[in-house]
């Protein structure tokens, strides 16, 4: 299965690059029609012999093995179908929720595998917002299959917990590492004076307990708030020699299933948590705004990170500050002249907001 992932990702890279090349598939099923064998006596060959056993294509006995097979699996739906008319139901799963299910057996391996080299792959493709999960993907769909993928990590998200270990992965401020919530939302006013919102939670740490710097001195209430904010931390502490972990919260061992999955009910539970585009598009809002305002959520506008991804040979340099690359996020969020407007806009309105992280998570603030 990885290296399906793999293969239908690099295709659906190359069909839609503009750079030409060339794809072969070898099936290493049909690459040999017979294998010879030869035993070591003493650690010298003797000699080659032939391979008996086994049914090859065409063989008579095919078909009496494939009423065999046949005979047992429709006994299993026989005693299936029968036990779960027993409890009122026809036997027939959701096949919906099943795949979305068994979907997400990628993303629970993708936060805990490091270096698979399928990961590696997704990774360099669409990038990390953590250590967790990748960055929204908004391209269109093609033969990739990571976007489908991707699109359950609400779900599956809304399941896991951080333990932290020795706090390499977490962020401080901005993952949800203390009772499952971010600290940036438990306390967004100390968020905005943080000296640096990147920080991990072991950047904060010391043999001493924790060490949180702030880029100015703290007025009397801040003071306050710090107080709370370290009391909130009490109980915690950092183990160097422990890994961090994300955890499920359907299983008693804390490791995700198929199963588990399935019998919660993600998929239904969380139909109505995606953007309420319904009510945005019916907004009064002018054409314009509502069009510019989706492409931003969803990354689709010709930034520099976007163009470069089709092909084009462009200095990934940001035109209105050139520190850093001109992406989503950062040309309309986080870029210093940007955040001016931001922060004018907030003045004007009266209006106290924490800069969100991406801007995918616009219409969630």
């Amino acid at each position: 299965m990885d290296a399906a992932l793999i293969a239908s990702e690099c295709i659906d890279s190359r069909t839609k690059g503009e750079t030409p090349g060339i794809m072969c598939k070898l099936d290493i099923q049909k690459a040999y029609d017979h294998v010879r064998f030869s035993v070591l006596v003493n650690g010298e060959p003797v000699g080659f012999f032939t391979s008996e056993r086994g049914l090859r294509q065409g063989d008579p006995l095919s078909p009496f093995l494939f009423i065999l097979a046949m005979e047992g699996f429709d006994s299993m739906m026989r005693i299936a179908s029968q036990n779960s008319k027993e409890r009122g139901g026809l036997g027939i799963r959701n096949l919906r929720s099943q795949n979305e299910s068994l979907l997400m057996k990628w993303l629970w391996r993708y936060t805990g595998e490091e270096r698979a080299l399928w990961k590696e792959v997704i990774v360099a493709k669409y990038g990390e917002i953590n250590p967790w999960c990748t960055e929204n993907v908004s391209e269109p769909y093609g033969v990739g299959v990571w976007r489908t993928i991707s699109n359950l990590w609400p779900q599956m998200e809304a399941n896991l917990y951080l333990k932290v270990g020795n706090g390499n992965k977490p962020k401080f401020w901005k993952d949800g590492w203390v009772n499952q919530t971010s600290l940036k939302d438990l306390f967004p006013d100390l968020f905005l004076i943080c000296e640096n919102p990147e920080d991990r939670v072991c950047d904060c740490w010391t043999e001493q307990g924790w060490n949180i710097s702030f880029r100015r001195m703290l007025n009397d209430w801040e003071i306050e708030r710090v107080a709370v904010l370290l009391g909130t931390l009490g109980g915690i502490s950092i183990t160097p020699t422990a890994t961090d972990r994300v955890l499920w919260k359907l299983s008693t061992d804390g490791v995700f299933s198929v199963k588990s999955a399935y019998n919660s009910g993600l998929y239904e539970m969380t139909r109505g948590t995606q953007y309420p585009w319904r009510y945005f598009w019916k907004s009064v809002m002018p054409a314009k705004v509502k069009g510019f305002t989706w492409l931003v959520i969803r990354r689709a506008c010709l930034t520099q990170e976007v163009l470069q991804k089709k092909g084009r040979q462009l200095v990934p340099r940001c035109f209105l500050c050139n520190i850093t690359g001109e992406t989503n996020k950062h040309l309309f969020l986080h870029c210093k002249f940007t955040t001016q407007l931001w922060n004018l806009f907030l003045n004007i309105t009266s209006t106290s907001w924490t800069m969100p992280e991406h801007t995918s998570d616009l219409l969630s603030c």
